[in-house]
């Protein structure tokens, strides 16, 4: 990427305290900047600083505080500034952004890094893990899980000793409601702790370990998240199956995965599921539920009489697209699966769809699959015919077994 010459430099004074969704604001924004292949930007954080409340902040010996300002300067093709701040601007609630035109002299980088079968772990994995004490307090772990938006937590003893892991999962075989249902905050009353509710042994990989090894383990367990460790045995990291798809599609994943020939897994036709369960739009949300019991991905597509896709539901469109007074049964008989719990709704598959449909076809590459999910930030793809009749459904998880096919 060259951006020598004419430019503009974007300046973004935010609060280190600011969030945006489920993480910190400047955090938030490089993730978005990335995504759109913005050229680069830089976070600064300020000794000392004050803003529309004239309230003065400080760092000092006596007292760290987290509510230091922040400067995110991102220098970049005015084209692509043009595109990509609009949406900056509705990230930022309370800042101040500043836009200047530049003359940028020198942009040169190292080449990047490529990754393959062999890469160790430690050089994909996310050093910044979110772990929980085993004596932690079910009101801990929820708060975590739910209030934080972490997906696992990998249970630790007080040497940092991986004794298990817990997921949303782990919190619904409990019993336990992980999402807001629109009936104010619960009251956590239960004496569990973390270590009730982990899933244990946890499986767990070295950091010296292969992506290869990793993939092997994802795979064979059927799950998405590692805790690594170090040589010590003890927590250092966390391996996702996004992390390892995300890096494989920065670099080429063409060269993991071959061309055709032979067994060799290249195209979505190779792995996609041919199986799709499928409603039509003006189908009850009865005749959905069902479905969705019925399968562990918890999709299904809408589509028209021709069998063309028209939109998606999965069980989380349900949950947040029903009305509050349905939103608990609902609940209850999708990941509680209380059977026996009543459920009325005038609702149809068209008002709760979502649409547009990002899709695939059946002679694309996995590595365009999955770019289109990894960008939109989506777990499966509906795969079309040239006419638009779905034909298959492919998703992460089949890329990644193809990956470790070849």
């Amino acid at each position: 990427m060259n951006i020598v010459g004419s430019a503009q430099k974007v300046s973004i004074h935010i609060n280190e305290r600011d969030r945006y969704k489920n993480q910190t604001l400047y955090t938030a924004i490089l993730q978005h900047l990335k995504e759109e292949g913005a050229a680069g930007a830089t976070v600064i954080r300020g000794v000392a600083g004050f803003g529309a409340h004239s309230r003065i902040h400080t760092a000092n010996i006596v007292s760290l505080t987290d509510e230091l300002p922040l400067v995110i300067e991102w220098v970049d093709k005015p084209g692509r500034v043009e595109r990509i701040l609009p949406h900056i601007k509705t990230m930022v609630s309370e800042g101040l952004i500043t836009l200047q035109p530049i003359d940028v002299v020198r942009y040169s980088h190292r080449a990047l890094k490529t990754f393959s079968a062999n890469t160790p772990v430690k050089e994909m994995m996310n050093y910044e893990v979110t772990s929980i004490m085993n004596d932690a307090s079910l009101g801990q772990v929820v708060a975590l899980l739910v209030d934080k938006g972490h997906r696992v937590l990998p249970v630790v003893d007080k040497q940092w000793r991986v004794l298990g892991i817990i997921s949303e999962g782990d919190l619904l075989r409990g019993g336990l409601p992980f999402v807001d249902l629109g009936e104010g905050t619960n009251q956590w009353l239960d004496t569990r702790t973390a270590a009730n509710l982990m899933t244990a042994p946890a499986i767990t990989i070295s950091n010296s370990a292969t992506v290869a090894q990793a993939i092997e383990l994802m795979v064979t367990h059927n799950i998405k998240r590692i805790p690594v460790l170090d040589e010590d045995q003890t927590l250092t990291g966390l391996l996702s199956r996004a992390d390892i798809l995300r890096l494989f599609s920065m670099t080429d994943i063409n060269r993991a995965i071959p061309p055709s020939s032979g067994k060799a897994q290249s195209k979505v036709n190779d792995v996609m599921l041919t199986d799709v369960p499928i409603v039509s739009a003006d189908a009850p949300l009865t005749e959905i539920v069902d479905l969705l019991l019925g399968i562990r991905s918890r999709r299904v597509v809408v589509v028209d009489t021709s069998r063309r896709v028209v939109g998606i539901i999965t069980d989380g469109d349900l949950i947040a697209r029903v009305d509050i007074p349905h939103r608990k049964r609902l609940f209850e008989i999708l990941f509680v699966q209380q059977s026996n719990v009543s459920f009325n709704s005038q609702l149809r598959a068209k008002d709760v769809m979502t649409q547009p449909v990002i899709t695939a076809h059946p002679q694309d590459s996995l590595a365009s699959a999955l770019d289109l999910l990894m960008k939109h930030k989506i777990k499966r793809l509906p795969v079309v015919d040239e006419t638009g009749k779905l034909v298959g459904l492919v998703g992460r998880g089949g890329i990644l077994r193809a990956l470790h096919s070849n």
